[in-house]
């Protein structure tokens, strides 16, 4: 019994000699040699953390060392970590929120990190612990990925306009770029432009620099507008001139991206650069209208009043004859021209057959080849004030007054051989019908609304329906020209016949039918046979009949906000009597002025091109 005591005796004194060894090395684990009494974290004497070598998947991150007291420098161990959000500034939160990027590691000053995405932010910390485990942290370091270049505001679309009253100047306008990684205020943009077509990306934009043959403003910020736009006037070019524009923008890491190149020529300096020719008619002519197809050729047509039949010509942006004064109908009296170029680039001929009433076209090339037959689009046996344009969409639309004297209209396809049905417009007495295509599809459609008003509405080429109408004059207005700006917005033009003055005026309205500019004269006494342009630099150009003073011929032009007149009042022609005007311009922003004239007993016609 008693050697059985002794026995158990000896078995707890062994049991608790093990339990002292073992609690002994447990504690010295705990205190992760914590000899000498050391509970001083390391010094970090710059937290900066670099970051290097950026790629779209990796980047290195470097850092200065920190030092200890009692642990030497190189034996000082470090782990990175990284996170997606900005929970890792101090060392409990890298603890609790970080993600490490391998283990500690003795004098590491330098760790490659992988596993990153593009268009990403990220977050870095440092831990730096010392032999007795006592620990430190870095500053947090956060880093965007942004591979990409910016991205140019309004699908990079410039817009090109003349904004005062010179015609040597021109003023590129932009939407501010935007980018992942830099401020969009602090995105530069180089402006550029060049009288070759060098300037389409950014290798052929650098070359026209490097080559002296593109004149750039360099890389610097601008300021936006309120709506987010930019402007850089150009001056010094040459008048009457094509320029093309574009726009380098670069981010801070200099990636760059190009707008989209632009084409556009100086304004008219107001020189008739053919003068007062014979249009190649050699009588009487009225009811006139002119398409320009994309070769510059011009092509005229009219109503022949020597034996009422409709003819053509065409003369080219120098007014040389391209063809020879031509009979575009079998019968032998039409009214109301009006001429569209379609998508495909041909012509489309609208008129008035008096035989019959019948609303008729005609297609032709632009050589003055036939194409069609004479195509019927309206069958009521009254047909007046046609108006056909072309709509960005390619499709066709002929605006006319139906033989109840409502204002109707019809929708062809792009190639005018499919139609809908026709619908109305105005169920009033409808005249003086002028439309024009507007950039988002749809079209404008102005016009005299039963000698009360002048009205406008807003066809919708997507529902297929009238969006929107409304007035833009009151009393009896006539004369009416509508024309689309560079811009996107539309001028109308007309006589206000008030009784008192009849004077020429105008007002700009935006694509949703909302006022920019409000009524102004253009011409302060009786005005007739009003006819409008449009030039791609913004520019305006109104020409018409100056009643009050012998009937001359005049035109004005007037920047695209209608504010400033570019040109001031001029005389073409310098005929009396100057009747049944038309205007369009060709691709330089010459204008072509084909008109009749009645003069010393003579009734010609004539035309001009203003450049």
């Amino acid at each position: 019994m008693k050697k059985a005591r002794l026995r158990f005796s000896l078995w707890v004194m062994l049991m608790l000699l093990i339990f002292a060894f073992t609690a002994c090395q447990d504690s010295d684990d705990d205190n992760d040699d914590h000899d000498n009494g050391d509970t001083t974290a390391p010094t970090v004497s710059s937290g900066i953390i670099n970051v290097s070598d950026v790629t779209n998947n990796s980047l290195i991150l470097n850092w200065s060392a920190a030092s200890d007291d009692v642990t030497p420098q190189s034996d000082l161990q470090y782990r990175v970590y990284r996170s997606n959000e900005n929970n890792i500034d101090t060392l409990s939160n890298v603890e609790a929120n970080g993600t490490a990027v391998g283990d500690f590691t003795a004098d590491m000053l330098t760790k490659f990190v992988g596993d990153i995405d593009d268009l990403e932010t990220y977050y870095f910390n440092v831990i730096v612990k010392d032999e007795a485990g006592n620990k430190a942290v870095y500053t947090m370091k956060s880093q965007t990925i942004d591979f990409s270049a910016p991205l140019p505001g309004n699908s990079g679309i410039l817009t090109i306009i003349n904004t005062d009253t010179s015609t040597d100047s021109l003023t590129v306008i932009w939407t501010k770029a935007s980018d992942y990684g830099t401020d969009d205020t602090e995105l530069q943009y180089m402006v550029c432009n060049s009288t070759s077509d060098t300037l389409s990306d950014v290798t052929t934009i650098e070359a026209a620099v490097a080559n002296s043959t593109a004149n750039c403003f360099d890389y610097t910020t601008y300021d936006s507008t309120t709506d987010d736009t930019i402007s850089k006037t150009f001056t010094g070019l040459g008048t009457t001139t094509s320029y093309y524009f574009n726009i380098v923008v670069q981010d801070e890491d200099e990636k760059k991206m190009t707008y989209t190149a632009t084409s556009v020529a100086t304004g008219l300096d107001g020189t008739e650069d053919v003068s007062d020719t014979d249009l190649g008619v050699s009588k009487q002519i009225n009811y006139t209208s002119v398409g320009v197809f994309s070769n510059d050729n011009a092509l005229i047509a009219y109503k022949y009043t020597f034996d009422s039949t409709g003819q053509f010509l065409i003369r080219d942006a120098s007014g040389n004859l391209i063809k020879e004064a031509t009979p575009f109908s079998g019968v032998n009296d039409i009214m109301y021209t009006s001429v569209t170029i379609l998508s495909n680039d041909t012509a489309l001929l609208a008129y008035e057959d008096i035989t019959d009433g019948n609303g008729k076209f005609k297609i032709f090339d632009s050589s003055g080849g036939d194409l069609s037959n004479d195509s019927v689009f309206n069958s009521s046996g009254s047909t007046g004030y046609i108006s056909a344009i072309t709509l960005t969409g390619g499709e066709v639309l002929i605006a006319y007054q139906d033989d109840d004297s409502s204002g109707d209209f019809i929708i062809y396809n792009s190639t005018a051989d499919n139609s809908d049905d026709e619908r109305t417009f105005n169920t009033s007495v409808t005249k003086y019908i002028s439309a024009t295509p507007l950039f988002n599809g749809n079209a404008f459609i102005a016009y005299n609304n039963g000698d009360t008003s002048g009205d406008f509405v807003i066809y919708d080429s997507s529902s297929d329906s009238i969006e929107y109408s409304d007035t833009f004059a009151s009393g009896t207005i006539t004369y009416i020209s509508t024309c689309t700006l560079a811009n996107g917005n539309v001028l109308i033009a007309y006589k206000d016949e008030d009784g008192m003055h009849d004077y020429g005026k105008f007002m700009i309205y935006d694509s949703s039918g909302n006022v920019v500019k409000t009524e102004e004269d253009f011409h302060q006494d009786v005005t007739n046979f009003i006819a409008t342009a449009s030039l791609s630099n913004g520019d305006i150009l109104i020409s018409y009949q100056d009643k009050g003073h012998n009937s001359y011929g005049k035109y004005i032009v007037y920047n695209s906000s209608g504010i400033t007149s570019v040109k001031p009042e001029t005389l073409f022609g310098e005929h009396t009597n100057t009747t049944h005007i038309a205007a369009k311009a060709f691709s330089n922003n010459k204008v072509i002025i084909p008109f009749n004239r009645t003069n010393l007993g003579s009734n010609d016609s004539y035309f001009v091109i203003i450049r």
